[in-house]
């Protein structure tokens, strides 16, 4: 297996000023890995990795930010499927209702639980947050 890349994300959040934030929390300097509805909830998450904070969730609910530590199985256990885009980025869809529709037909919707996908798709996983494509 090996990383891949070309992914475009849509975060919860400002990438900036939400990993500030991590940071300020975790005392560590973190990345933006995805977001994503964590396990069968519908409350998308933006995920942030740290040298020792592996799966920090980030939020903003009713005007607040709430931070949250996962198990690593809600996070990496759930497939990524992604479907190709006009400009040769891969795009997933975060949550049960959410859908990505592509110009040239190509939609990717049902989060990582229930997908539904037409198009050019490849299936990742992350792991010690990296996108591993399956060969």
């Amino acid at each position: 297996m090996k990383p891949f890349t070309n992914i475009f994300h849509t975060p919860v959040l400002p990438e900036e000023q939400a990993r500030n934030y991590v940071t300020q929390w975790t005392k560590e300097n973190v990345r933006y890995v995805c977001s994503s509805a964590i396990g069968r909830e519908e409350i998308v998450w933006d995920i942030y990795y740290g040298d020792t904070y592996h799966g920090v969730a980030l939020l903003e609910k009713d005007g607040e930010l709430s931070l949250e530590v996962h198990a690593m199985d809600h996070i990496e256990d759930f497939a990524f499927i992604m479907v190709k885009d006009e400009n040769e980025n891969y795009r997933y869809s975060t949550s049960l209702k959410d859908k990505i529709e592509m110009s040239d037909g190509s939609y990717i919707s049902g989060g990582r639980t229930c997908p539904v996908f037409e198009g050019s798709f490849e299936i990742t996983y992350l792991e010690r947050g990296e996108f591993i494509k399956c060969l």
